[in-house]
């Protein structure tokens, strides 16, 4: 997986040319949005309040249809290898916080301590947690795999229905072979 971070939110950054595309989702419909450099953002429409389509983006290319493919796989039940460029703006604490979740495996999940110090804080676990609730691509970057140091769900920036289930989805995956 490739994480490119070509600025900080507080530089102001911005792309002219953004692609996206809208994906049916059974509990909302998800946008995808993509630059020239990669996956910039994918978020659940009905959480970004008084969100619309803004006039600079285009919709759709190639480099969507394969994402929007990997997402209804995913949602379907099958384990995916994702190979989509990132883009990524944070702190550089926060690229490590979202380096080490990208590093979860499939199925499994740590706690938001062992998150901190695996990020090479063990007393920044607040810090952890809300790298985790400013991850722009979190089926991507699992943070859904993070869990709270006594066993509950800790919290997820789409909400917990969403969290619970896609732990509950990893935890009955069909093999990736069979998913064509």
């Amino acid at each position: 997986m490739f994480i490119h971070n070509p600025a900080s939110p507080a530089s102001g950054f911005t792309y002219d040319l953004v692609d996206f595309q809208i994906l049916p989702h059974r509990r909302d419909r998800l946008c995808i949005v993509t630059s020239e450099h990669g996956i910039e953002e994918i978020f659940p429409v009905t959480q970004k309040v008084g969100w619309k389509e803004p006039d600079n983006w285009r919709r759709d290319k190639a480099q969507i249809a394969k994402i929007a493919a990997d997402l209804k796989r995913y949602f379907s039940g099958y384990r995916i290898a994702w190979e989509h460029p990132l883009v990524l703006r944070g702190t550089p604490f926060q690229t490590r916080v979202w380096e080490e979740i990208a590093a979860i495996p499939y199925g499994h999940s740590i706690t938001y301590s062992e998150l901190a110090e695996k990020a090479g804080n063990k007393d920044a676990i607040r810090a952890a947690a809300s790298a985790c609730g400013a991850n722009p691509i979190p089926v991507i970057i699992p943070c859904h795999r993070v869990l709270a140091k006594n066993g509950g769900l800790g919290g997820f920036g789409w909400g917990l229905p969403y969290k619970e289930a896609m732990l509950t989805l990893e935890r009955h995956a069909k093999p990736a072979a069979f998913a064509a």
